[in-house]
């Protein structure tokens, strides 16, 4: 895989994305280093909306139906199905700061990355892929600065990553 891949995926997300994409936040090729291990893919930023019944409405300042940005990386590969083998742990977090915009009245970054989703049935077209999120804490509230293992019984393995836009 390789920058002709990861081109292909941007022109895809750009015809099949559900959620619209960003006109302020440029949907770019990547290659993404989690600890060691190299994927190649997407950078991309979708316009999401505030729920009526979300906490950002309910205890925080956002109102219903405003929009902001949620930043995700679509990547070629099985990491998720390998995490233990890739880095001796199923529940790890990838670290990354980034100056991509935020809607601070509601979140803030902390720079952890999670997998929001995969899929290992070769579909689509270009196989196994995998998303990562970002774990945004609030900026109000009793989750106020929270960390994506705030609450968990467990501590998640940090794990360095590393973007190449393409």
């Amino acid at each position: 895989m390789n920058v002709e891949k990861a081109n292909e995926i941007v022109e895809w997300l750009k015809k099949v994305s559900v959620q619209p994409l960003s006109e302020k936040v440029e949907t770019v090729p990547v290659k993404v280093t989690l600890g060691k291990h190299v994927f190649y893919g997407a950078r991309f930023t979708t316009v999401e909306k505030y729920a009526p019944r979300e906490r950002a409405v309910l205890e925080g300042e956002a109102k219903a139906g405003e929009e902001w940005l949620s930043h995700k990386f679509y990547l070629l590969g099985n990491a998720p199905l390998n995490m233990r083998k890739l880095f001796g742990r199923a529940n790890v977090a990838f670290t990354w700061n980034h100056d991509l915009p935020i809607d601070t009245r509601v979140n803030h970054s902390n720079g952890e990355w999670y997998v929001s989703c995969y899929s290992d049935k070769k579909k689509p077209d270009h196989g196994d892929f995998f998303m990562l999120g970002e774990w945004l804490s609030h900026s109000y509230g009793f989750y106020k600065d929270h960390k994506i293992d705030t609450l968990e019984t467990f501590t998640y393995l940090r794990v360095p990553m590393n973007v190449e836009y393409l």
